[in-house]
């Protein structure tokens, strides 16, 4: 071998040598290139998965207030029935109250529902076939029959 022909090869080697560095440093490159855009694509992905999951759950929070709202609703609309039910209770009470005590004095007076009775006329005695009067719902102490 002559040194120009082992030049030769040797210069021949030394570029297939480049060649092949070139190529490797082309591949890792592309392995790079390869491994960020996988990873760009898994983050893209994981963030359109939270942004469905975020929507999900504003969607359920959502719904959850509204239902708990409409109940809300419907529970002051009944507080206030009550409410309107318990005045006409309270002033149907009342008067029945002040009648009740207005028979209850008119009984111990005497005198049937309240009607002052002259004392010329005689109020009717008992007979055992009629039944006693009703009692009154409230007393102070025992009732004796």
């Amino acid at each position: 071998m002559s040194p120009d022909e082992y030049e030769r090869i040797k210069e021949a080697e030394k570029e297939h040598l480049r060649k092949i560095r070139k190529l490797k440093e082309l591949a890792k490159q592309a392995e790079r290139r390869n491994k960020v855009s996988g990873a760009v694509g898994d983050m893209a992905s994981s963030l359109e998965s939270l942004l469905d999951e975020h929507r999900e759950m504003t969607d359920r929070l959502t719904r959850d207030a509204a239902l708990q709202e409409a109940r809300l609703e419907i529970s002051l609309e009944a507080a206030e029935a009550r409410a309107d039910a318990a005045d006409l209770e309270a002033a149907d009470e009342e008067t029945l109250a002040s009648l009740r005590a207005k028979e209850t004095v008119a009984r111990m007076k005497g005198t049937p529902s309240g009607t002052p009775e002259k004392s010329s006329v005689k109020a009717p005695e008992k007979t055992p076939s009629e039944p006693p009067p009703p009692m009154p719902e409230k007393t102070i102490g025992r009732m004796k029959r």
